[in-house]
């Protein structure tokens, strides 16, 4: 009886029999590159960088025809690739398959790892220009694919080759631990996620930061608990939280031990002195603290970006000045309530943690104008990748071109229109698309009564009057 209930249990988990597809013909492998995280190399391979969260990416693409092998053209960042070559091997025994990418530009290999017969995880080593990207955490679908067609779309990264990393010493503490031999199991679980976090640390500037896998525990809690006292006072003088706590309650006091805790209790005293001594800078006037918070949250939302090819706003000063403003309003004892802030918003979570941290007026400044920069990046980002740039445009020149077609005057409401795509047609006017009705000839013309889907898309027209 025994043996059967085992039998059937392994029967009812998928994830053992998961092979994936050997046949992968008609079928799109869609890399989820939104959550990656990557490691450089250099050209002669040597130890990897730390890792670091990609600002946004889209995703990695591959539409298989007939076969398993072949040739195509792509677009990347705007440009025709040259020619390349695309294969899928399938390793079923172990639950993975092999696919990859070339070209005379870029070599990348996919590994495939199969935890459904159609999902799984992936990683990537990504090689160009002599530079070496590894990619991690990464999500991956297979499906059917209607089209029956070849095609590669590879993924637009919106990523600096040279990371804004905090170090200040962090590095060298970050290797140091790296290296040592720590005997108890808990030390060794300590030095493993330390090393995991810190690189996170520097490249989010945010001495907070942890993993949500970690429970709660931040790297102060970790480095109170191997008594790494340069560490505790590198973090401590670098915002962390001072009163953070973990997912079961535990504070950075509870986890102090080992040989040095009087020295990390000492420093820890200090820093939050120096946090509640009695603030004695210049006063703020609530209702431009309200002003200042109001001004920083819309520029958090989005609201100011509506430039045709959704520019970054460069009004840098007033940034600076509103991030001082809730600065001193907060060392003063100005309560999130009393500045009209929510507290989900980013300016709200940033003042909550300079509020328990030692930290200068100037890091907190920065800390905000690093936030909102990040904040328009990926605001550009989803703005171009759900294709509000069309709706913005006067007519869909960078498209024909792209399909080779010489440019015209014809707007996008009026191709919409003259397809009877009313659905659309709602999309581009809700969006301030140009709802004039110009042909290819640069004619403003109406509607002709044989247009598919008329009366809807008259409708949708007369919408927003």
């Amino acid at each position: 009886m025994k043996q059967t209930l085992v039998i059937l249990a392994l029967l009812g988990t998928a994830e053992l029999w998961a092979l994936g597809p050997t046949d992968i013909a008609h079928k799109t492998v869609r890399i989820d590159m939104e959550n990656a995280l990557v490691a450089r190399t250099d050209m002669y391979q040597e130890a990897a960088q730390p890792w670091y969260l990609l600002n946004g990416i889209t995703d990695f693409v591959v539409d298989f025809p007939a076969k398993a092998e072949y040739t195509t053209t792509t677009t990347r960042m705007d440009r025709i690739t040259n020619t390349v070559e695309v294969s899928y091997a399938a390793a079923p025994a172990i639950h993975k398959a092999y696919m990859s990418v070339n070209c005379e530009e870029f070599r990348i290999l996919v590994i495939l790892t199969y935890t459904s017969n159609t999902s799984g995880t992936a990683t990537i080593a990504w090689h160009e220009a002599g530079d070496t990207r590894h990619f991690r955490n990464i999500s991956f679908t297979v499906q059917e694919d209607a089209d029956k067609e070849a095609a590669v779309v590879l993924p637009e990264e919106i990523i600096s080759r040279d990371p804004d990393m905090w170090d200040d010493g962090l590095q060298a503490i970050h290797s140091e631990i790296e290296n040592a031999s720590y005997r108890s199991a808990t030390d060794k679980l300590y030095q493993k996620r330390l090393v995991a976090l810190l690189p996170e640390v520097m490249m989010r500037h945010d001495a907070s930061y942890t993993n949500p896998d970690y429970k709660g525990n931040t790297a102060l809690h970790y480095a109170c608990g191997l008594s790494h006292v340069e560490l505790v006072q590198w973090l401590v003088e670098h915002g962390a939280d001072l009163e953070s706590r973990t997912d079961k309650g535990a504070s950075i006091d509870a986890c102090i031990g080992g040989k040095n805790a009087k020295k990390i209790k000492a420093i820890l005293q200090e820093a939050r002195a120096w946090r509640d001594r009695p603030y004695t800078g210049p006063e703020v006037d609530i209702k431009a603290a309200r002003e200042a918070a109001a001004w920083l949250e819309q520029e958090f939302s989005g609201i100011r970006q509506e430039s045709p090819d959704y520019t970054i706003p460069t009004d840098g000063q007033k940034a600076r000045e509103c991030a001082q403003i809730l600065y001193r309003c907060a060392k003063f004892g100005t309560g999130l309530v009393a500045l009209g802030m929510c507290r989900t918003d980013t300016p709200a979570i940033l003042l909550v943690r300079a509020r328990n941290a030692k930290m200068t007026e100037e890091m907190f400044v920065e800390e905000m104008l690093r936030e909102l920069k990040q904040c328009y990046l990926y605001q550009q980002h989803v703005r171009r990748k759900d294709g509000l740039v069309l709706a913005k445009l006067p007519h869909m020149i960078l498209a024909r071109e792209e399909e080779g077609m010489p440019p015209d005057a014809a707007t996008a409401v009026y191709r919409a229109a003259r397809e009877g795509n009313a659905e659309l047609v709602r999309w581009l006017t809700s969006y301030g698309a140009d709802r004039r009705l110009v042909d290819e000839q640069g004619n403003t013309v109406t509607l002709p009564p044989d247009t598919p889907n008329y009366e809807a898309v008259q409708e949708a027209l007369m919408m927003h009057d």
